[in-house]
C-alpha cells in the first residue's frame, strides 16, 4: 500500500490568501476535481501545468506516479510546491519530480493570480510553449495532463499540439476560462472548433464536464459563449482516450 505523505490538509500554502487556499482545498479535498473521471495510476507520467503549491503533484506522487512535471510561473509558489513534495525528491537517483519555472502560453490573463502576485515582473519570467516543454524534457507520452493556467490553456490546446494530444495523451483535466482575457470568448470558440471537435468526433475519446454536460452542449452556439455571465465562464473539462 502506498503511504500518503505529500497531499495533506496541513501542507504549506506558501502565503496564498485565504480565498485562494480555500479554492484549492475544495478542488482537492472536497470536490476532488482531478479524480472525477480518471485517477492517476502507479507508473503514470503526469504533467501539471499551473502547479501552484503542488497539490496535484503531491497527490499524483502519493498515488505512485513515476514522473511529475510541475510547471508554475510564480517562482515563490513553485518553491512551496518543491517543499511539499520534497519527500519524493530525496535520495532519488532517477528523478521523479521536475520543477519548471515558466509561463506556458503567450497571454497575460486579467484574473491570473500569477500576473497579480508574482514576485518578479511578468516580463522577467521565462515563457515556454507546450511543444518546447515536451521537446526539451523528452516527454514522449503523458498519462495525465492537468491544466489550470488562467486563460493560457488555448496556447496549449490548439492545432499545433492536436496530433500529440490525440495520440500521446491518455487523459486531460483542464480548467476552461472563457473570460480570463478580453479576447477569451473568441479564443475559446477557436479552441472549440479546431481542438475540441476532433476529440468529440473521435471514436477513441470521450469528452465530459463534471456535472455540466448540458451546459457544455450549449457552448457550441457562438452567441451563448460571447454572452456567458462570469459565473459560468470557467468550468472543468475532461478528455480521456478510451482505447488506452
Amino acid at each position: 500500500m502506498i503511504r500518503k505523505k505529500a497531499l495533506n490538509e496541513e501542507m504549506s500554502m506558501g502565503g496564498l490568501v485565504l480565498e485562494m487556499a480555500g479554492t484549492f482545498y475544495n478542488e482537492f479535498f472536497v470536490r476532488k476535481d482531478y479524480d472525477w473521471w480518471y485517477v492517476v495510476q502507479p507508473g503514470d507520467v503526469v504533467v501539471d501545468l499551473g502547479a501552484c503549491v503542488g497539490m496535484m503533484a503531491a497527490d499524483s506522487l502519493d498515488k505512485g506516479a513515476a514522473k511529475v512535471y510541475m510547471v508554475e510561473a510564480n517562482r515563490e509558489l513553485l518553491k512551496t510546491a518543491i517543499e511539499n513534495v520534497s519527500e519524493y525528491m530525496m535520495n532519488e537517483p532517477d528523478p521523479k519530480v521536475y520543477p519548471i519555472n515558466a509561463i506556458i502560453g503567450t497571454s497575460d490573463a486579467d484574473g491570473c493570480y500569477v500576473t497579480k502576485k508574482a514576485p518578479l515582473p511578468i516580463d522577467d519570467i521565462d515563457r515556454m510553449s507546450f511543444k518546447e516543454l515536451i521537446t526539451d524534457y523528452n516527454i514522449e507520452s503523458i498519462d495525465y495532463l492537468k491544466c489550470d493556467i488562467e486563460g493560457n490553456e488555448y496556447d496549449v490546446f490548439n492545432s499545433e499540439n492536436l496530433d500529440y494530444c490525440l495520440n500521446n495523451v491518455k487523459h486531460i483535466g483542464m480548467e476552461i476560462h472563457i473570460k480570463a482575457t478580453k479576447d477569451g470568448p473568441e479564443r475559446f470558440i477557436k479552441f472549440r472548433d479546431e481542438f475540441l471537435k476532433p476529440f468529440i468526433e473521435s471514436s477513441k475519446h470521450k469528452v465530459r464536464s463534471m456535472g455540466q454536460d448540458d451546459f457544455v452542449n450549449s457552448i457550441w452556439d457562438d452567441e451563448v459563449v460571447r454572452n456567458l455571465p462570469m459565473s459560468k465562464s470557467y468550468f472543468m473539462l475532461y478528455i480521456t482516450r478510451v482505447d488506452a
